[in-house]
């Protein structure tokens, strides 16, 4: 049966007093008030205005807080925060807000979901800007476990955020100066991307550009140009020649 949609105004505040029970006014008046401040926090950060952002999420944290919302609205709060933080450079600060998020979604999802996996995998990008990278490592393992039992191993999400967390570890080995161990990582996240997306797309050129810099630092040059030459066929068949990630790969092959 196809539902209705009421065109009477006092139907369609029958239908909110049903959804939003006693108090509905009260309660509808909260939600869109929380919605108004969320888009602004948000629209805030999408462009660019780090600094104006923190005081409105410290805001909509200190209601959700004295209001006693679940754990896992404000962990989602706590999350922008440390967005905003880790964008302004203030990486300490937002180490502090993802690891309060961590900690609330824990305590609301439990340890196997996708929000918390989310939220180790902030906090690993975090220590790597710190370059506390064997600490990175080790929550981009816990991110990548969190994830495959959150999903399981087949589902199609799991396995592109397993591939983003395997070359994610890629970089911090090849900092660490582990060529081998990254050239593994990046081979992993290849075979993945490759089941997943096929062939011609710009992720696998992504992938195939970093195990391109890999075999660079390990010497094996004309491995390099083979998967250089391979990464541009697919940006210049899926960006186009004027693309920058075509026209920053020419020069190279």
């Amino acid at each position: 049966m196809e539902a209705t949609v009421p065109s009477d105004k006092c139907l369609i505040a029958d239908e909110i007093a049903k959804m939003f029970g006693a108090g509905y006014q009260a309660k509808f008046n909260r939600a869109i008030d929380d919605a108004v401040v969320q888009v602004y926090g948000e629209s805030l950060l999408y462009n660019g205005r780090f600094q104006e952002a923190v005081p409105v999420f410290e805001r909509e944290l200190d209601v959700k807080r004295r209001r006693g919302d679940d754990k896992g609205s404000i962990a989602s709060t706590y999350i922008q925060m440390g967005r905003a933080s880790g964008s302004l450079g203030n990486y300490a600060v937002a180490l502090r807000y993802y690891e309060e998020a961590l900690q609330h979604n824990v305590l609301h999802f439990g340890t196997g979901h996708v929000s918390v996996a989310s939220t180790q995998n902030n906090i690993a990008i975090v220590l790597k800007r710190q370059g506390k990278f064997d600490e990175a490592l080790k929550m981009y393992e816990k991110a990548l476990k969190t994830k495959i039992q959150a999903l399981g191993p087949n589902h199609v999400a799991a396995t592109l955020s397993v591939a983003a967390t395997y070359k994610n570890m890629g970089v911090v080995e090849m900092t660490l100066g582990n060529l081998e161990k990254a050239l593994e990582l990046y081979e992993k996240a290849l075979e993945i991307e490759l089941k997943s997306l096929g062939s011609g797309h710009v992720s696998v050129a992504d992938t195939k550009q970093n195990i391109g810099i890999v075999y660079s630092k390990l010497g094996n040059l004309s491995k390099r140009l083979e998967l250089y030459r391979e990464a541009h066929s697919i940006y210049l068949q899926a960006l186009g020649p004027e693309h920058p990630k075509t026209k920053g790969i020419a020069p190279f092959i």
